[in-house]
């Protein structure tokens, strides 16, 4: 499963971006950040963000802000339920 930086960093390519224009069109959703915040989210220096702040980035880059969401509440759960995540992963491999 992709990390949160890698999917919105992934995208920001994609599109073919600035950080600037995404930064503008956030704030004309009504959710403020910086160009700072965003880069340091693209380059895995921050954890994900807020809810709100997930939902106005995954509209912004065109990415189904239900998955957003999800990979952000799974890379801040506590590690023993990650570990747990990653081995039914495995389970569901073998199976």
């Amino acid at each position: 499963m992709k990390k949160y930086h890698e999917i919105i960093s992934e995208q920001i390519n994609k599109l073919n971006i600035s950080l600037t224009d995404i930064v503008a069109q956030c704030e004309k959703e009504g959710q403020k950040i910086t160009v700072s915040y965003l880069s340091k989210l693209k380059n895995d220096r921050m954890p994900p963000p807020s809810y709100e702040v997930t939902r106005t980035l995954a509209k912004v880059l065109n990415i189904d802000s239900d998955t957003l969401v999800i990979i952000s509440y799974l890379e801040q759960a506590p590690s023993e339920f990650q570990k747990i995540l990653k081995l039914i992963r495995v389970i569901t491999k073998i199976l």
